[in-house]
């Protein structure tokens, strides 16, 4: 479901999880962390985000990769399980102006729109589109180093309730980004109307959410 527009001040964040964003050794992997599934048939790249403005603090953040964590654990035949780590924080604006001013070759346009998946309203994707196929390999090389060179990080989170995943979690190793730790710059005004707007947005979508299951749901006949 297609929502509401990002702006350039806007956060974002990039969840971290173990295995997937991890080598062998435990370590946290460029092309691994920042993961953009292989399409053959398209000439863009995308994966997954959150956005602050749904998920305004970072309880909430921690919550969505939990979530998203469990999701994968639930699915049958899945034999190492899925512990959300944390996150590194990103800015809109600067993921916009990678193509603008990093001249990578073949880049055609980065995109940021929000779109709710499994019902997840602060979930956003990040696209970006080349002029040509033969233009990704290389150029998804060189966007991903120019992410973290702006990005911030980690948020590490700790598993309280579960010993493995929190042990799993301590492990892994997770360097601080090169823009430094991630920190909330906004006063305690701005966070507070962070939150008033979640809640009032967070009815909005979850409304919009209850009329499209009700709309998919069958009609049941009279007997």
């Amino acid at each position: 479901m297609l929502g509401d527009h990002i702006p350039d001040k806007d956060d974002l964040f990039r969840a971290i999880h173990f295995p997937l964003a991890f080598d062998k050794k435990k370590n946290v992997a460029r092309n691994r962390c920042w993961n953009f599934p292989n399409d053959p048939e398209s000439n863009s790249r995308e994966t997954s985000l959150i956005w602050t403005r749904y998920a305004p603090t970072l309880n909430y953040v921690h919550a969505y990769g939990c979530r998203a964590s469990a999701i994968r654990n639930n699915k049958p035949g899945r034999k190492t399980p899925d512990v959300y780590c944390g996150v590194f924080g990103v800015g809109a604006g600067s993921l916009r102006d990678i193509a603008t001013n990093a001249e990578i070759q073949g880049i055609s346009a980065v995109e940021l729109y929000h779109w709710i998946e499994t019902e997840e309203i602060a979930h956003a994707s990040l696209r970006v589109t080349f002029d040509e196929t033969r233009w990704i390999d290389a150029g998804m090389t060189e966007f991903v180093a120019r992410i973290e060179e702006v990005m911030t990080g980690p948020a590490r989170f700790a598993h309280k309730d579960n010993a493995d995943a929190n042990k799993t979690a301590t492990e892994a190793t997770i360097p601080e980004a090169a823009s430094g730790p991630y920190v909330d710059r906004r006063t305690r005004t701005e966070r507070i109307f962070c939150l008033v707007r979640f809640y009032v947005l967070r009815l909005k979508w979850n409304f919009r959410i209850w009329q499209a299951r009700r709309a998919t749901k069958p009609v049941q006949e009279i007997a």
